[in-house]
């Protein structure tokens, strides 16, 4: 019996000997061997939204309701393969870091898979720039995070561009609360309109700051550049851009100030077969309209006349837009008869317009006969 009893504690001896050599010598194969718990992160989601993760290595999905990190209770090889799927409940929008999708392979259980929300998928699409320290990445976007500003796709009356600076620091990580400085080159106003006209913005804690890019009057070519300053440091980025004026997304035509000459009962006046008279007046109609085609209320109208034809029975000129994006202003007889143009203008975020009759050709400027 002792013989066996001191059998058992050499094999004890032994195995623990062994077990050490292979602690101090066999590190590889502790690796392949190891099993870990795999972790997902959050990060970006908006609060009241949740986010549900499922593994195919386990049949309890991982729940977020806040940015954090959490791991499944199943454990895998070091070196096993698995996949990960999402699923968003509510307005967030999400998706894996690696691959901007709703699905992931992945073969390295021991690294942490990252889930990217709104303003952080944002940043991450931006270009998929790889940003070096101290410096800004500058991407131009549409509503939908598509790049915009191409030929393919320009930017337009109706479908502005979202600029995106992203400003780095010297350790390769985002910068909060940075002012940067938006300006256009080449053909400011004509082509391109910052919104807001200050061109200022301020980054959030992804080291985003964002402003509006809408078309101008013209059609053309234009330069956006990003400027902050880092730790003493003048940092600064462009991109060009194309801008189709008077287009829309679907290529119809915006107009965002159309102008009427009417007589009381709603028909056009003005003309020579019926001109205004001392005791005929003309209401003169200004439409405003937004880049989104939607009424603009509460802007100030400026309407005027040349060759000193014609008056308001508004001493200033000026009318305000109501609720339908309509102002108007009564149009009379002025001292001589003749023919002159009438002119209106405002501007809406930013953006001067100007309109002469007949609205529907711009290019072509019709007389209105004003006799005494």
């Amino acid at each position: 019996m002792g013989n066996v009893n001191l059998f058992t504690k050499s094999l004890a001896i032994l195995a623990v000997t062994f077990g050490l050599m292979a602690c101090n010598g066999g590190s590889d194969s502790e690796d392949l061997v190891k099993e870990v718990k795999p972790a997902v992160s959050v990060e970006g989601l908006d609060s009241g939204d949740s986010v549900s993760v499922g593994a195919s290595f386990s049949s309890d999905d991982l729940t977020f309701n806040s940015n954090t990190t959490k791991s499944f209770k199943q454990e895998l090889l070091s070196s096993e393969n698995y996949q990960l799927s999402l699923s968003v409940s509510g307005a967030s929008n999400c998706a894996f870091g690696t691959n901007r999708k709703n699905n992931l392979e992945s073969s390295d259980p021991t690294s942490t898979d990252r889930i990217l929300c709104n303003d952080q998928l944002q940043s991450a699409n931006q270009g998929d720039q790889e940003l070096e320290a101290n410096s800004i990445g500058l991407a131009l976007m549409d509503a939908d995070g598509n790049d915009i500003g191409t030929a393919e796709n320009p930017v337009t009356g109706s479908t502005p561009a979202e600029a995106r600076a992203t400003v780095v620091g010297p350790e390769g990580n985002p910068v909060e609360q940075k002012a940067v400085e938006f300006s256009l080159q080449g053909q400011e106003g004509s082509v391109g309109v910052l919104d807001p006209a200050s061109g200022s913005a301020v980054t959030n804690n992804s080291g985003v700051a964002s402003i509006t890019v809408r078309a101008g009057e013209g059609t053309g070519a234009s330069s956006l550049v990003a400027t902050a300053e880092v730790d003493g440091e003048q940092l600064q980025q462009s991109i060009d851009f194309q801008v189709n004026a008077g287009t829309t997304g679907g290529g119809g035509a915006v107009d965002q100030l159309a102008l009427d000459l009417v007589d009381v009962g709603g028909n056009a006046i003005g003309t020579a077969a019926d001109p205004i008279t001392e005791s005929v007046s003309g209401n003169v109609q200004a439409t405003v309209t937004g880049p989104d085609g939607n009424p603009v209320k509460g802007t100030v109208v400026s309407f005027e006349t040349t060759n000193s034809v014609g008056s308001f029975a508004s001493e200033a000129g000026t009318a305000l837009t109501d609720a339908n994006g309509l102002a108007e202003i009564t149009l009379e007889a002025g001292e001589q008869s003749g023919a002159g143009t009438l002119v209106a203008t405002t501007t809406v975020q930013g953006q001067e317009l100007e309109q002469t009759l007949p609205s529907e050709n711009p290019g072509f400027v019709e007389h209105l006969r004003l006799s005494h």
